[in-house]
C-alpha cells in the first residue's frame, strides 16, 4: 500500500509540474505558499487513503453482519427440525393446558414450540386464565362430592350423555372423592380450561387479524411432540383444506355392540382448517334447506344428546355453542344446577362435537358403515383399546404407547404424554436448570 501511494504521489508531482503557472509556485520556495502545497499535493491522497480504509471498513462491517446472522441455532431448536425444514406455507398454533403449580411443563414447550419453523403461535393455559376464575381456590370438598353425585345419579333423557356421564370424576390414580381437596379441585376445574384455549384461539381467528392456521393444536402440558414429524404427517395425510379432526391417541370401545370411541385428548387432538371453519359457521336452522351442513348440525341439535340445545340461539356457531354449554353451569354453583349441569370430561367434549357435529370428515376406518358418529381420525393408526385388559400387542397401539414412563418417550417418538419436564428437556436438547428441576412436581 505504501508503494502504491508513493507512485502515484510521483506521478501526480509531474502532472503538476508540467503545468506552467503551477510549475513556477512550486520551483520558487520564497514565492510558495505552504497551505496550497499541501493543499494541492497531500490533499488528494488524505482522500484516497481514506476512502480506502472506508472500504476495508466496510467489508470488516459486512462480514460481521453475515456472522451475526449465520450463528448455530440453539440446540434444542436444532433437535426439532431433525427432517427437512416445513414449508413456510404450513402453519400450526399451539394450545396448551397446564398448571401455575408446575411452570417447568409450559417452560419447555413454549421453548421448544416457539423456535419451530411451521408453529405461529403457542398459547399456555394455567388456572390464571380459567372463566371460573375462583375454582382452583374456592371450590370445597362437598362442592366436588355434590358435582359427583349430581353427574353419576340424576338420570337424563339425553342419550350421550347417559352412556358418558358414569366415568365423571373417574381418574387413573382412584376417584376424586378419594384425593386431597387441592388435587381433587385441581382436576375438575381443568377439565374446561381447553374450552378456554379454544375460546381464545377464536376470538384471535374472528378478528381478521389473524388466518386460519394449516392446523390448530390442544395438549396438556406434560406432552412431548417432534413438531416435525407430526407437521410432516398431518401435511401428507390429511390435508387442511378437508374436515378433519385427529387425534394423538385414539380410545376406543365397545358397548352394547355398539362402537364409539373418544379422543386422549392429552396426547393432542388436531383441527384441520376446513374444521375450523366449520367451528365458526354461524348456524341459522330457518335456513338449513340451502346448506347441507347446516341441515346436519340442526338434526344434531333436535337430537340433543347431551342437553346443548337449550345453549343454543340462533346465529351461534358451533364454537359459540360448546362455550356456553361448557361455562352455563359453574362447579361452585352445582346446589342449583338443573336438567344437566356440566358432567363431561374434557375428551367428550371434543369428541361428541367432532363426532355428531360433523367437524371431521367421515372416516373410513369405523367397523361399520352405518357407524357416522366415529370421525375422529387415530394419528398413524394410534389407538388404545382400555377394555382387552390382557397385555398383547393389540391393546395399545403407535402412539399411544409412549406414556407414563420416560423410558417409554424416545427420539424416534411424534409424541408422548404424561412424562416428566426433565425428560421431555432431555429429548427436546433444552438446559434445564437447577430452579426449572424445583418447578416440576409429581405428576
Amino acid at each position: 500500500m505504501k508503494k502504491i501511494l508513493h507512485d502515484m504521489k510521483e506521478g501526480f508531482r509531474k502532472t503538476c509540474l508540467g503545468k506552467s503557472s503551477l510549475r513556477r509556485s512550486l520551483l520558487h520556495p520564497k514565492k510558495r505558499r505552504p497551505w496550497i502545497v499541501l493543499s494541492v499535493v497531500w490533499l488528494p491522497w488524505l482522500a484516497l487513503g481514506l476512502a480506502g480504509m472506508g472500504t476495508i471498513g466496510m467489508i470488516r462491517l459486512s462480514h460481521q453482519v453475515s456472522v451475526s446472522h449465520s450463528t448455530t441455532l440453539p440446540n434444542y431448536v436444532d433437535s426439532i427440525r431433525q427432517q427437512p425444514k416445513q414449508s413456510a406455507t404450513f402453519v400450526v398454533d399451539v394450545v396448551s393446558s397446564g398448571s401455575e403449580s408446575r411452570p417447568a411443563y409450559h417452560e419447555m414447550q413454549r421453548k421448544a414450540f416457539t423456535s419451530h419453523p411451521a408453529v405461529r403461535h403457542f398459547y399456555g393455559l394455567t388456572e390464571k386464565n380459567d372463566t371460573e376464575s375462583t375454582c382452583h381456590s374456592d371450590l370445597i370438598m362437598n362442592r366436588i362430592k355434590d358435582a359427583l353425585m349430581f353427574c353419576r345419579r340424576r338420570p337424563t333423557n339425553h342419550t350421550y350423555l347417559d352412556s358418558i356421564r358414569q366415568y365423571f370424576g373417574m381418574v387413573d390414580k382412584g376417584n376424586l372423592r378419594q384425593m386431597e381437596v387441592e388435587r381433587a379441585r385441581g382436576w375438575l376445574c381443568a377439565q374446561k380450561r381447553p374450552m378456554d384455549g379454544l375460546v381464545l384461539a377464536m376470538k384471535s381467528y374472528r378478528s381478521g387479524t389473524t388466518p386460519l392456521p394449516d392446523y390448530l393444536i390442544f395438549m396438556d402440558d406434560d406432552t412431548w411432540m417432534n413438531m416435525t414429524k407430526v407437521t410432516e404427517y398431518l401435511s401428507q395425510n390429511h390435508p387442511s383444506n378437508k374436515p378433519c379432526v385427529v387425534t394423538g391417541c385414539l380410545i376406543w370401545m365397545d358397548a352394547e355392540n355398539r362402537t364409539w370411541s373418544w379422543s386422549w385428548g392429552g396426547y393432542g387432538v388436531f383441527f384441520s382448517r376446513a374444521t375450523l371453519k366449520r367451528l365458526l359457521k354461524p348456524i341459522y336452522c330457518e335456513n338449513a334447506a340451502e346448506d347441507s351442513f347446516v341441515t346436519q348440525v340442526c338434526r344434531r341439535l333436535e337430537e340433543n344428546q347431551i342437553g346443548e340445545n337449550a345453549s343454543f340461539r340462533p346465529g351461534m356457531s358451533i364454537a359459540d355453542l360448546m362455550e356456553r354449554y361448557t361455562f352455563r353451569h359453574a362447579f361452585q354453583d352445582v346446589k342449583n344446577w338443573t336438567d344437566v349441569g356440566f358432567c363431561l370430561h374434557s375428551d367428550h367434549i371434543w369428541t361428541y362435537f367432532a363426532n355428531y357435529y360433523f367437524l371431521s370428515a367421515s372416516n373410513p376406518v369405523v367397523t361399520y358403515s352405518q357407524a357416522e358418529e366415529d370421525r375422529i381420525y387415530a394419528y398413524n393408526e394410534s389407538r388404545y383399546y382400555p377394555k382387552k385388559w390382557l397385555k398383547n400387542p393389540d391393546r395399545e397401539m403407535g402412539e399411544c404407547l409412549h406414556r407414563d414412563d420416560d423410558a417409554a418417550c424416545t427420539a424416534d417418538s411424534h409424541m408422548c404424554h404424561r412424562i416428566s419436564a426433565s425428560r421431555m428437556a432431555e429429548l427436546w436438547h433444552i438446559p434445564l436448570t437447577g430452579d426449572d428441576r424445583t418447578k416440576e412436581i409429581v405428576r
